[in-house]
């Protein structure tokens, strides 16, 4: 009698083993066909690195939040600071020094994935000549290339700073003449009045910002 109940004790227990396997066979079946589904449900989207001013920054209606949200990135790397320019670094770092920010919390695979690099801002290269700025943008840009192998480095114009917006719209029109990257003009000079400034009177309010986050969303998308 001992030999028989130890018999079915052992039985009983490479049943229970034997279930416990096949859940755990149908549990790794089931989240391998969801990470398939979910992988082929990615596989157009991008893996974008967003590098930011103020406007990328401010508020909870910054830029990059809505964009971010309407374009549906399989990745989004952010690195943001208020007063970052090409050349501008009114906050100790400039484009530059966000772009090696991002390196260093990347892994190689993660920066051989990045679809896109996105430069935005504008505005706090307002006090430099356009001879000055140049060869940051040339450096910036080669660091970003050379960094993101699979990346299209593109500049967005996202600057509502009203008095030095036509001298910074023609310092991005010689980025894109001089075919240092391409551009996308997103703040329309015509947008710069008091109804869209925030009480600052330097970044605009939620609404603009709105605004200005489904032009950028449309013109990245080719519109």
């Amino acid at each position: 009698t001992g030999n028989y109940n130890a018999q079915v004790t052992e039985y009983k227990e490479k049943v229970e083993k034997e279930i416990e396997d096949r859940k755990n066979a149908d549990t790794e079946l089931s989240n391998n066909l969801t990470n398939e589904i979910n992988n082929r449900k990615n596989a157009d989207k991008d893996n974008i690195l967003w590098i930011g001013d103020s406007y990328s920054v401010n508020y909870d209606h910054k830029l990059p939040n809505g964009v971010r949200n309407m374009l549906n990135a399989k990745n989004w790397y952010e690195h943001s600071r208020g007063g970052a320019g090409f050349l501008g670094a009114w906050a100790g770092i400039d484009f530059n020094g966000l772009i090696e920010e991002a390196k260093k919390e990347m892994t190689d695979t993660q920066k051989e994935m990045i679809n896109y690099v996105y430069i935005v801002g504008g505005a706090n290269d307002s006090n430099f000549t356009w001879t000055e700025i140049k060869p940051k943008v040339i450096s910036t840009v080669a660091n970003a290339r050379g960094s993101f192998p699979n990346a299209q480095v593109c500049f967005i114009f996202a600057s509502s700073a009203y008095t030095s917006y036509l001298n910074l719209l023609t310092k991005t029109i010689n980025i894109s003449n001089d075919n240092l990257m391409p551009c996308i003009f997103a703040m329309p000079y015509y947008y710069l009045t008091g109804a869209f400034y925030n009480t600052d009177n330097l970044h605009y309010t939620k609404e603009a910002t709105n605004y200005i986050i489904s032009v950028i969303s449309n013109l990245i998308c080719g519109s």
